[in-house]
């Protein structure tokens, strides 16, 4: 899943696959490059080794890097190989520095149910009210209830799951499988 915050980023218009180099503008001196930015676009180009390069480049004692943006993108480059504590810690920090891109609380429900904190999981997919755009959340926070040995609120989960979308049959099939 493609982090919605990515999709808006402008492709660095210096072309080629190469760190930039500074603009120097009309006063002769060199411009500051947003690290936090190109990582940003190489994570949407899938480049997710550059983009960890890019952001060790940040100068985390710059008053014009946005910590919630430097924990959501750091967030990003640990979690495409495989969920994370680390990807967790960086997606928490991102929200307590001020992120309030909900998807933050859908990464984290599938970050925790991989790494078996079923609790944090349905907290973090509780933390939503909406689940038009995942409703494969719904299914998650079931079987976390499930291995937590909720079985009524695995149950009611997915009752609740195809009722909102009744075309949905993983709902239907992961109820019969719990049977």
């Amino acid at each position: 899943i493609m982090p919605l915050f990515l999709a808006e980023i402008p492709i660095y218009a210096g072309g080629g696959r190469e760190t930039p180099k500074p603009a120097i503008t009309d006063e002769g001196e060199a411009e500051e490059i947003d690290y936090l930015r190109i990582a940003a676009m190489m994570i949407r180009d899938g480049d997710y080794d550059r983009a960890k390069a890019a952001l060790s480049s940040v100068d985390l004692a710059s008053e014009t890097v946005d910590p919630a943006q430097y924990n959501t993108v750091s967030g990003w480059v640990s979690f495409p190989n495989a969920a994370s504590k680390a990807s967790a810690n960086y997606f928490e920090s991102a929200i307590v520095h001020g992120q309030s891109d909900r998807i933050m609380y859908a990464y984290l429900g599938q970050i925790y149910f991989i790494l078996k904190e079923y609790a944090k999981s349905i907290s973090a997919i509780n933390s939503l009210t909406d689940f038009e755009e995942y409703p494969e959340l719904l299914g998650i926070k079931s079987q976390a209830e499930w291995h937590l040995g909720e079985r009524y609120d695995a149950f009611m989960t997915l009752e609740y799951a195809i009722a909102l979308f009744p075309g949905n049959e993983s709902f239907l099939r992961q109820r019969i499988y719990y049977l």
